[in-house]
């Protein structure tokens, strides 16, 4: 009876200390710490499902509510108002936010329409971007455009459009989400963006592009600008994993 009882107790204190008996929680089983960069202000996410922001500040980037005077040095960090976050992304000063229920948030800077609310006013609180479920990515863009990645494949995106980089065949500014289209651009993995272009990735492997091409940023082979999304068909760009 006592070694029974010494090896409960030892159990209980392994528990105690590592946590084998602790129930996994839904923050811990969804949200991956990260950081995301922009060129004026840095926005962090915590395994708590807590967002902390720092630098420049004018725009309402902070999310904290705090009206700052216009490019005020933010530091130290302060925490946006908004829990249960498991993704963050940062475009031309707007903040991109998914929670763990799959709801999409923006706030900050939002000239262009970039934060997808409706209107063109800059926020210093988190706001959700109604009429979108099922987010598992979004992606901001310097040029003032936002992308995101639902759960079943598909791609919405909105703000500035002069480019193309909305994808929905025209060049005019959306200042709600719409769905990017073209034929075969289905089940899509995972998406990204760049000042004006927009990259995706399809579970076949293949990579399709569409918006600025100044430079061919898009890899389709003309040098101008693509307001749908196209696949990059050079020998050897298949089979693409990230």
């Amino acid at each position: 009876m006592k070694r029974i009882w010494l090896f409960t107790v030892f159990c209980v204190h392994l528990s105690l200390v590592f946590g084998l008996f602790a129930p996994l929680t839904a923050q811990a089983a969804d949200v991956t710490p990260m950081v995301a960069v922009s060129n004026s202000y840095t926005v962090a996410l915590k395994a708590d499902g807590t967002v902390w922001s720092w630098g420049q500040g004018g725009s309402g980037e902070m999310g904290n509510g705090v009206s700052y005077v216009y490019e005020t040095v933010v530091y130290p960090p302060v925490q946006a108002s908004i829990s249960d976050v498991k993704y963050i992304a940062i475009g031309n000063s707007a903040t991109y936010a998914i929670k763990t229920d799959g709801t999409l948030w923006s706030w900050g800077w939002n000239a262009s329409g970039e934060l997808g609310v409706g209107d063109t006013e800059s926020r210093n609180l988190p706001v959700q971007i109604t009429g979108l479920s099922n987010i598992i990515q979004v992606s901001g863009s310097n040029g003032g455009c936002a992308v995101c990645l639902k759960d079943d494949g598909t791609v919405y995106a909105w703000g500035y459009n002069y480019y193309g980089e909305v994808g929905n065949g025209s060049t005019t500014m959306s200042i709600v989400p719409v769905l990017v289209t073209a034929t075969d651009f289905t089940d899509i993995r995972a998406i990204d963006s760049g000042a004006n272009h927009v990259v995706a990735r399809k579970g076949d492997g293949t990579v399709w592009t569409w918006g600025r091409n100044d430079t061919k940023q898009c890899g389709r082979g003309a040098q101008t600008r693509y307001t749908s999304p196209g696949q990059v068909t050079t020998t050897g760009v298949q089979d693409i994993i990230k």
